[in-house]
């Protein structure tokens, strides 16, 4: 299978080429992305369009109002606006042109905001092919990086250059600073506060020392928490940090990306027994320690180094139990986040059959037919 068929490998080669670009020229156009990276370019219009009306939906629901999205995470793509504003200009005729230029570009901005369906098909038939697309907010701050995408061997090879360097034993690669990996489509660039916030919960767990925060939760509430933080959890597919305590015999999980101040606690709290944690952590998948256990049965066929990926990926799994059978690889386990189990079992398309549990399984068939009636 060609790798541009994965949705989420074009959005990083798009991010990448049209990054450099917004930087060295005036942004890139579809036509530019068709020639650098041979994804077909009625693939890279529908997928510009889909973008855009994502964006468009965004701004509509929150009348516009997106000030609760850090800005360093605000990476978001446009057409160069005064190109489309110039070429709608050319395609009127003198008759339609007495409204007052600012009537118009009032008029093309609400249809940006809005992504009005002549856009959309202006787009799509290729009439803004030529037209620079830009990315506000870009986290790069030189011209001369470069985002790359990385697969999971070049990660594993990079991150053991970067072990092997030690003050007697100096890198084959003189200069490594400007090697800068991005976790994952949600990294932050900006690991300051991050880091801060990751060595004072490190410090109260040494010391056994209770926090206190204002914390955001997923309702938007703002909560006045004290606790005792007894481990730091990490998804490595979201990127994202979580700090753990337990409460009444209950695991708490509170995102850092979502506190929005933390200090050092002036109360004593009930640390809480941390084997909790330990004893069903093999079996957690994206954070979700507070969920309720699920077991799943997964069988997979041996085709297209399936096998290979599923051990790899399940070596830290040390509870599951994984063997073959009749000429398959099963996998069985107890799992905590069937939410974040069940995009990993996409991953796998019709290579891994669902057995359990039902519920599942009967989400993975609807999906799919779902996806296919789009198609």
């Amino acid at each position: 299978m060609n790798n541009y068929e994965n949705p989420y490998i074009r959005l990083q080669t798009y991010y990448s080429w049209i990054s450099r670009g917004s930087y060295d020229l005036d942004g890139m156009s579809i036509l530019e992305l068709h020639h650098y990276t041979q994804i077909p370019i009625d693939t890279i219009r529908l997928d510009i369009a889909a973008i855009l009306k994502w964006q468009a939906a965004i701004n509509s629901k929150y009348d516009g109002d997106i000030s609760f999205i850090p800005e360093n995470l605000e990476n978001r793509i446009f057409l160069d606006f005064e190109n489309i504003k110039d070429l709608f200009k050319e395609n009127q005729s003198d008759g339609d042109m007495s409204d007052e230029d600012s009537q118009f570009e009032y008029t093309i901005a609400d249809m940006l905001n809005r992504f009005d369906p002549d856009l959309e098909e202006k787009l799509l038939n290729g009439g803004f092919d030529h037209i620079p697309i830009d990315i506000e907010n870009c986290s790069l701050t030189e011209s001369d990086n470069f985002n790359i995408a990385l697969s999971y061997d070049e990660s594993l090879a990079l991150d053991a250059i970067r072990k092997d360097i030690t003050p007697d034993k100096p890198s084959p690669i003189t200069k490594t600073s400007f090697l800068q990996i991005k976790d994952s489509y949600r990294t932050i660039h900006d690991y300051q506060e991050l880091t801060s916030r990751l060595q004072i919960i490190d410090e109260a767990i040494k010391k056994k020392k209770s926090l206190s925060m204002n914390y955001k939760n997923s309702i938007g509430e703002i909560l006045k928490i004290t606790f005792q933080p007894l481990k730091i959890s990490y998804d490595e597919s979201e990127n994202l940090y979580c700090v753990l305590s337990v409460s009444e015999n209950k695991i708490q999980v509170h995102r850092l990306d979502r506190i929005l101040d933390l200090r050092p606690g002036t109360e004593k709290v009930d640390a809480g027994d941390s084997s909790i944690i330990d004893s069903i952590a093999p079996q957690v998948w994206g954070n979700c320690f507070s969920e309720q256990p699920e077991h799943v049965k997964v069988k997979f066929y041996n085709e297209a180094n399936v096998w290979e990926k599923v051990k790899r990926d399940l070596a830290c799994r040390t509870k599951g139990h994984l063997y073959e059978k009749d000429g398959y690889l099963y996998y069985e386990d107890t799992v905590y986040g069937i939410s974040k189990f069940r995009p990993w079992i996409y991953g796998f398309g019709s290579s891994a059959i669902v057995q359990e549990p039902k519920s599942l399984r009967e989400h993975i068939i609807k999906s799919l037919k779902e996806r296919k009636n789009r198609g």
